[in-house]
């Protein structure tokens, strides 16, 4: 789908606007500005979202940061665990999860620096 938005935006003739493609896909404006934002995601977390190892919420918040802090917050979206015969996996974390590491993890440290 986010393909298609891309497609429409990119047509000399005739000219979509956002408004546009979200009444013809029935869905509002902010939903169709969301998505055409995932195609700024990192290629690492792009290749994760494509495998569905990680959901929509996760990269809608993972495309707010820069790439290379989107690569250190995709490792905060999964937890280790060891099954009954010391195997591990990674298990996909709630986007809740992500959202406070992101806040603990690089907005905090955002709030350290010295200016504005």
């Amino acid at each position: 789908m986010i393909c298609g938005f891309v497609r429409l935006l990119a047509l000399d003739e005739p000219k979509y606007s956002i408004e546009q493609i979200s009444a013809r896909v029935g869905k509002n404006p902010a939903y169709v500005a969301s998505r055409l934002k995932l195609t700024e995601l990192a290629p690492v977390v792009v290749d994760a979202f494509y495998r569905e190892e990680i959901g929509t919420g996760h990269a809608l918040l993972l495309v707010r940061l820069q790439p290379a802090q989107q690569e250190e917050a995709l490792t905060a979206c999964y937890q280790e665990q060891y099954g009954t015969n010391n195997k591990s996996k990674h298990v996909l974390l709630p986007v809740r999860h992500l959202q406070h590491w992101i806040e603990q993890n690089i907005l905090m440290e955002l709030a350290s620096v010295p200016f504005s």
